[in-house]
């Protein structure tokens, strides 16, 4: 019998698999206590349900300024998975943000309780931290998917209400997936769907996921960051 993927999870999961698939599927469940509390992590990490407490990132941010700066990628790509993610609102305030695209987005990593921004790049190795913050000039939903390069596709977050100039903190802990994985945060003026971004997906072939800044034909603003090895 084939291994359930966690896109299969999701889909149940979000009420968007055709009945007869979600039925079979429950059915498998229900016999098999490692799948279902699979199901409930999968429900938890929709649901922004995060076991990781609140993040307290430096005073002191690095200013936004011009377009981010992308670190070479020799070295190879990361083993890394995000387990779990939240979006936490934070007040508004003056820290020198800049809207490049109507979404600001800063990224940092946390090893061993240190914080190190990362340029959209982020170098890490299992066990760490990434955590991201993301500022839209206009309110809607926000969302953040992780698009592995077997074509697997995770939902870290769907449809968190957001306002305008309101900054959302997403974090992750990354543990081993063999190959590259890059993460898109969007803001769309109405609620997505998994299936949504799956075929906007599907237009860009085989691009690399070091080239694929954005993926065409989303509503809204989206920006991305990359996941390379720290070796």
């Amino acid at each position: 019998m084939a291994d359930v993927t966690r896109t299969e999870l999701e889909l149940l999961a979000l009420g968007e698999m055709d009945p007869p698939e979600a039925d079979a599927l429950r059915a498998r469940i229900a016999a098999d206590p490692e799948l279902a509390a699979r199901l409930a992590r999968v429900e938890r990490d929709i649901a922004g349900e995060a076991p990781l407490p609140p993040l307290v990132l430096p005073a002191a941010e690095p200013a936004a300024s011009g377009f981010p700066r992308w670190a070479s990628l020799a070295g190879g790509l990361a083993l890394l998975a995000a387990v779990v993610l939240l979006w936490v609102a934070a007040p508004s305030g003056g820290s020198g943000e800049t809207f490049r695209g109507g979404l600001d987005l800063a990224v940092f990593r946390v090893r061993a309780g240190q914080v190190a921004p990362q340029d959209l790049v982020v170098r890490g190795r299992e066990g760490d931290r990434v955590q991201w913050e993301a500022r839209p000039l206009e309110g809607g939903y926000a969302s953040a998917f992780d698009v592995q390069d077997d074509g697997e596709v995770s939902v870290w977050m769907l449809n968190q209400p957001v306002q305008a100039g309101q900054k959302g903190k997403g974090a992750a802990v990354l543990d081993a997936y063999p190959g590259a994985e890059r993460v898109f945060v969007l803001v769309t003026p109405g609620p997505m769907k998994l299936e949504q971004f799956q075929e906007a997906l599907k237009a860009v072939g085989r691009t690399p996921l070091a080239a694929l800044d954005a993926v065409p034909g989303l509503p809204g603003v989206q920006r991305s960051f990359l996941i390379v090895e720290d070796p």
